[in-house]
């Protein structure tokens, strides 16, 4: 709990300084909760095996981040925080800059890749169908320049 205190204060003291230089900014968040009643009954050499599980915790997909925006400059920091058998670990999930001209945008900093997309799953026990068809790039560092027609360095 201190390390999310911690990153909260950081937001916050992120937000209270580049407020005035910033002329448009959003806060958000999301959090999302996961809740599974797992119920195996097996029989196992004519024994009977029963095995009930109930999970409650923080998916890994809990955030909360802010947008800023000053004339060709924005920014975007989000940060994600999940619930573990040792507790909240607090992680960075999106953090960089981009800066807009007439050809298009130069991006610096972790973000997507262009080419991301997700399979939507309840339970995750087959990781979302990640190398087997789903394109899934993670959140990496890049330096990147996004044409206006679409096309990307």
């Amino acid at each position: 709990m201190k390390r999310f205190t911690l990153v909260l204060v950081a937001l916050a003291a992120i937000v209270a300084i580049a407020t005035p230089a910033v002329a448009e900014y959003s806060i958000y968040g999301s959090m999302r909760l996961q809740t599974f009643y797992v119920d195996n009954q097996k029989v196992s050499a004519g024994a009977s095996l029963d095995d009930q599980d109930f999970t409650l915790k923080l998916q890994k997909n809990t955030r909360f981040g802010a947008k800023f925006k000053a004339d060709n400059l924005t920014g975007h920091v989000e940060f994600g925080l999940f619930g573990s058998g040792d507790g909240n670990n607090a992680y960075t999930r999106l953090m960089y800059g981009t800066y807009k001209i007439d050809a298009g945008r130069l991006l610096i900093g972790q973000t997507y890749s262009p080419y991301f997309s997700n399979a939507s799953v309840v339970y995750q026990d087959d990781n979302a169908f990640k190398g087997f068809g789903n394109l899934w790039d993670a959140r990496n560092p890049q330096i990147r320049f996004d044409f206006n027609n679409g096309l990307y360095v």
